[in-house]
């Protein structure tokens, strides 16, 4: 909030200019939260047009509820894997249920090591499940950091030091130095659902859209697992929602994928995409963009 008023200061020209949040993945647990309170502050209520969240950590426990289904309809495992890992998903819900988020972001942040040791898919990336890895890229946070280089086609700390710190005008950084504070202050949130509060911006800030998208390569994330909780929203539009017709998102000819609108909620299925799908279709994205922010949809 301090940043984005101090910005608007020194930026005077922008200050009546349309005001959009998008994340990736975990941003979602800060996303959504800075959303709720712009559209409640007065300063920033009428800027603040929309939310993006893509592959978003919602509901991480409902969405696992679909991955041994997912990866046993892709051939990644069989009929006993597929009972490993649900058995695997009904220990995360119930340590869930009892409020035990501690505990049930342990057991979560270990899935890559048991989806690949214990379920017999050896080496699937789940970030990005077409991605070929060995047993030993597995242990990195869901083979994230694999992925990251495959998508940048270089280190993340070689792209921070090459492309975004010459932006930025900064230098003699050292990055991700703070990864492990950060998951141990995430471990107590991470696996609440923040559901509800996905439906009071819908509910009680109908000017604002709100737009979710998922790559379809993304295990963790998994698209029936983020439609599970989507489709259960208690939401004003929620049946004209389910009963709304799928598009499809076609751009030079080819199928890139799939989108549904009511009023202020799209959901768009992203195509050959993993967990960062502005990484691996762009071209998708900047449509999904465009579409969004130029109010055409709605």
């Amino acid at each position: 909030m301090y940043t984005l008023q101090s910005f608007y200061e020194a930026n005077t020209k922008y200050e009546d200019a349309p005001l959009y949040i998008m994340e990736q993945g975990d941003g979602s647990l800060l996303a959504i939260p800075l959303t709720i309170r712009l559209a409640n502050d007065t300063r920033f209520s009428e800027n603040i047009k929309g939310l993006f969240l893509g592959n978003a950590i919602i509901s991480p426990a409902l969405a696992l509820t679909k991955l041994g289904f997912y990866l046993e309809e892709l051939g990644y495992i069989d009929g006993l894997g597929r009972e490993a890992i649900e058995n695997f998903s009904n220990t995360t819900s119930h340590l869930v249920s009892r409020n035990l988020f501690d505990e049930a972001f342990d057991q979560f942040v270990s899935l890559g090591e048991f989806v690949n040791e214990e379920a017999g898919a050896i080496a699937v990336n789940l970030a990005y499940i077409v991605q070929k890895i060995t047993r030993n890229s597995t242990d990195s946070y869901f083979g994230q950091r694999s992925y990251t280089q495959r998508a940048l086609l270089t280190d993340a700390q070689s792209f921070m030091e090459g492309t975004i710190a010459p932006r930025l005008g900064i230098s003699d950084v050292t990055y991700d130095q703070h990864r492990d504070s950060v998951i141990e202050a995430f471990r107590p949130v991470y696996m609440q659902p923040t559901v509800e509060n996905v439906e009071y911006i819908l509910n009680n800030h109908r000017n604002i859209s709100v737009t979710l998208y998922n790559g379809n390569l993304d295990a963790v994330s998994n698209t029936p697992g983020q439609l599970a909780w989507i489709e259960n929203m208690t939401w004003y539009g929620g049946n004209d929602f389910k009963a709304s017709n799928r598009r499809t998102l076609s751009i030079n000819r080819l199928i890139e994928g799939y989108y549904q609108q009511y009023n202020n909620l799209n959901f768009f299925w992203i195509n050959v995409a993993g967990h960062n799908a502005a990484l691996d279709n762009t071209e998708a994205v900047r449509v999904m963009l465009k579409m969004v922010t130029s109010e055409s949809m709605l």
